[in-house]
């Protein structure tokens, strides 16, 4: 090709371009097309194997990693993914290079690079046939000379040449690997090639198979007591794969914590299954879990932790009616709370009412007591409501406990039973507490006793008597509180006391029998008169009874004081018994007496002491102190004791004026005023004196008072003494007179007994 050249208007026409070379470029294009299509193909092929193993794998690894399977939405979305990832790589490495524009110029240059030997000729031939207008410019040989080279050398190429083969070669291995290895798992597995086309392509929801199989025992949702310990329970499919472990994993729903914990196998597989065991201890919060075993995950399985149900008892008490009293309000029909073991008088109608904490489905009674009927019996017990539940009970007649066991609508049973320890109170007898007021250890046949007490129960005395026996004879009653209106407590502490009066007894039977009889006969009033008169040598013992109103078992109990034996005797063995009495407390009195003087003597002794032995002479003041106690109380007992002599003479209906004032107003009352006044004021003298001492002050002017009362109590003691010995002269005169009235009567009785000895013996024999 010539350049420069001058243009020429009238150029011949530029030869075309040789068939030949035309022919290559078109052979050229084709084959590069079809290396195209082919290495797309082969790309397209491997990156589908790939793609399928790695479908697989996301598919089927979290079965095997002990997880379940994708879900659909997962599934869609690697479809979508893999879908467009197919199409991208179908698009850029096949439809592109298939229709991709190829020009003869391309291919013209694509040759001339390839092959040397055209130098440009191929290309300048291509671009002028091209161009024709650019070829007016260069020489028409030459462009014809051109043109026929371009065709010789054409026609020598290898079109072949032009392609490498190798990364075909390449491409079509791994298209080789990746499809091979898919067709071999198809062929290998087809159940699993045909389970992941109906999951991957189709969007079924079948599930891969498992090589180990477990289940949870027990149901998906389960509900359990706070604070108990639950235990999970695994079985593993024995005709399967036993998975060397099983794993809990769980999450708490309060705090959120999360954990996973080894579950522990139990022994050796048992009817086909391997038992796997965990056991959360004291749970206290809700928790979900998953058990993996192997390939196999069951999931969603909860533990929700509720409260115990538990419950307030109530007792309504129905008491027996002869306890009720609606006047005072005492053992009415009432409701009490329990708390502890309630102690419910016998008898009690008892019915238990009890609000639980949660609503219920069912509540039973475990009865145990000492009633063969209540041993171990189990009762179901009425629901009122689905929170309370009522129980009636029979009458209370021996200790019972009752233990409820609740089941709450969630399942749950009460943890700790609820007890209730019911003891029956048995009535007591009524309490009596009583003694004898001038009454000592012998009586004459007209005596009046009075007593000094009380009587108690509980629910109510009914009444109260006095219950007597002479000798062996039958047992007397005599009313003393014919009806005690269900009193709880009857006192007799102040005057008048009542009395059991033998005279007045024997009075009232002879009224009774002569408003039956006008005119009874002498043996029908010796028997109405037998139980009430009394004679000198009888025993008689002495009680007050009394009774209640109840109602159970036997009826109504009994309960007795204190029993008094009692000899009867006359009126002049009496005064001589009180003589007796009357000497031991002279005698007593005396020796207080000797002791006062003692007391009054260590007192003179103090001036020559509390100057040079202050201690002994504190000490000597200290024990005149306690001395001065104790001898009050001594008098006072004297007294006391003169007291009790002036009232078994008037009780005993010994009455005797003179007699009555000398132990009254010269012995009794002189003694209680020295007793009750001039001690006392000893007493605080001694203190002052005492206090003197021990605060080193001046105790003369202290000492003086202090002799002066003692000396008073000395002089008092004296007089009181005096008139016990005026009266002892008197009792020994009036003692005298019986001695020689006793004499009398022994004389006479000697008499009548001699005259008759002379009148029965026979006239020989006198």
């Amino acid at each position: 090709m010539l350049e420069g050249a001058p243009a020429r208007m009238n150029a011949p026409p530029l030869p075309p371009l040789r068939p030949e070379v035309r022919s290559a470029l078109r052979r050229l294009r084709w084959r590069i097309r079809g290396y195209g299509l082919l290495y797309g193909l082969l790309t397209l092929l491997s990156v589908a194997g790939a793609v399928f193993w790695v479908w697989l794998a996301l598919d089927y690894l979290p079965v095997w990693l002990g997880h379940d399977e994708p879900d659909r939405p997962t599934r869609v979305v690697l479809l979508i993914g893999f879908s467009t990832l197919g199409a991208a790589v179908a698009y850029w490495g096949l439809v592109r290079r298939v229709l991709v524009r190829l020009p003869d110029r391309a291919m013209a240059m694509l040759l001339e690079r390839r092959f040397g030997q055209f130098q440009d000729a191929l290309l300048t031939s291509v671009e002028l046939a091209q161009n024709p207008r650019h070829a007016q410019a260069f020489h028409r040989q030459l462009l014809a000379h051109t043109f026929h080279q371009a065709a010789e050398k054409v026609a020598q190429v290898e079109l072949g040449a032009v392609f490498r083969w190798r990364p075909l070669a390449r491409a079509a291995l791994v298209a080789l690997v990746a499809g091979g290895s898919v067709g071999g798992f198809a062929w290998a597995a087809p159940q699993a090639f045909e389970l992941w086309v109906r999951r991957a392509l189709l969007l079924q929801d079948v599930l891969w198979p498992r090589l180990h199989h477990i289940q949870v025992q027990g149901p998906r949702r389960r509900k359990v007591a706070r604070g108990d310990d639950v235990t999970i329970l695994v079985r593993a499919d024995a005709r399967k794969r036993i998975p060397r472990t099983v794993r809990l994993e769980y999450q708490f729903l309060e705090d959120g914590l999360r954990g996973s914990e080894n579950m522990i196998r139990e022994g050796t597989p048992r009817q086909g299954f391997q038992l796997f065991t965990y056991t959360f201890r004291d749970l206290t919060q809700s928790l979900r879990f998953d058990a993996v075993g192997g390939d196999h995950r069951v999931r969603d399985y909860w533990i929700l932790v509720v409260d115990s149900p538990s419950a307030e008892l109530k007792i309504h008490c129905v008491y027996p009616a002869y306890m009720q009293d609606p006047q005072h309000q005492r053992y009415t029909p009432r409701t009490l709370p329990v708390s502890g073991v309630m102690e419910l008088p016998q008898g009690t109608q008892v019915t238990v009412l009890g609000r639980s904490t949660k609503p219920l489905r069912e509540v039973w009674a475990v009865f145990s007591g000492e009633e063969k009927s209540f041993s171990k019996r189990r009762q179901q017990v009425q629901l009122t409501s689905a929170r309370a539940f009522q129980l009636e009970l029979p009458p209370l007649n021996q200790d019972l406990s009752v233990e409820f066991e609740l089941l709450d609508t969630d399942g749950i049973r009460n943890k700790q039973p609820i007890r209730l320890a019911l003891v029956a109170v048995p009535d007591q007898p009524p309490e009596v507490d009583i003694r004898l007021v001038g009454i000592g250890t012998a009586v004459t046949p007209q005596v009046r006793i009075p007593l000094r007490g009380e009587v108690r129960d509980d629910y109510g005395i009914k009444q109260v008597q006095w219950l007597y026996q002479v000798d062996q004879g039958p047992e007397v009653r005599v009313p003393l509180v014919a009806e005690a209106q269900r009193r709880t407590q009857i006192q007799w502490h102040q005057d008048p006391l009542p009395a059991l009066d033998f005279r007045q007894l024997v009075q009232q039977a002879l009224k009774q029998l002569r408003q039956k009889e006008a005119s009874p006969d002498r043996q029908k009033i010796q028997q109405a008169l037998a139980p009430y008169q009394l004679q000198p040598g009888q025993k008689l013992v002495l009680t007050v009874v009394a009774s209640d109103a109840c109602t159970l078992g036997s009826g109504p109990q009994e309960g007795q004081g204190q029993r008094f034996l009692l000899d009867v005797v006359s009126p002049e063995e009496l005064r001589a018994i009180l003589a007796a009495q009357e000497l031991n407390l002279r005698k007593r009195l005396e020796q207080i007496l000797e002791e006062i003087r003692q007391t009054q003597d260590a007192l003179n002794q103090l001036p020559a002491e509390w100057d040079k032995q202050k201690d002994l002479a504190l000490l000597r003041v200290q024990r005149a102190r306690q001395n001065s106690e104790k001898n009050a109380n001594e008098v006072l007992g004297v007294a006391l004791g003169f007291e009790d002599i002036r009232q078994q003479f008037l009780n005993n209906r010994m009455d005797n004026p003179e007699v009555d004032r000398r132990l009254a107003q010269q012995i009794a009352q002189p003694l209680r005023q020295v007793a009750q006044e001039l001690f006392p004021e000893l007493d605080l003298r001694l203190q002052q004196l005492q206090q003197a001492l021990e605060q080193s002050s001046n105790p003369e002017q202290l000492l003086s008072p202090c002799q002066e009362q003692i000396a008073q109590i000395i002089l008092r003691l004296e007089e009181v003494l005096q008139n016990m010995l005026e009266l002892e002269t008197f009792e020994e005169a009036i003692q005298l007179v019986r001695e020689i009235i006793e004499e009398q009567k022994q004389l006479r009785e000697k008499t009548k007994q001699y005259r008759i000895r002379r009148l029965t013996r026979p006239k020989s024999n006198r």
